[in-house]
């Protein structure tokens, strides 16, 4: 049996000074890559949704397409709290 997984990844990454983590190099790969990479090789994930910042939809949505393929689900804007994003 498979479920779907939704990334909540809105927040402004406002700790983590210049630049956002999510797009942030690690190993050379986007941070976010890794994440969606798990979920990629997780048997019992399908599709995948990313909730992220508005200014960012573009960039998580060539790096979900990359990372999932057809397992990308949907990218979309979330809200201004953690609780408005799992809501969208």
């Amino acid at each position: 049996m498979q479920v779907d997984a939704v990334v909540v990844a809105a927040g402004r990454s406002t700790r983590f000074g210049e630049g956002d983590k999510l797009l942030a190099d690690l190993n050379g790969r986007p941070v976010i890559a890794w994440s969606l990479a798990a979920l990629a090789a997780a048997e019992s994930i399908g599709r995948v949704a990313i909730v992220g910042r508005e200014d960012l939809l573009r960039a998580l949505e060539a790096i979900g397409r990359e990372v999932l393929g057809d397992g990308l689900a949907a990218v979309v804007a979330g809200g201004a709290r953690r609780r408005d994003s799992v809501e969208a």
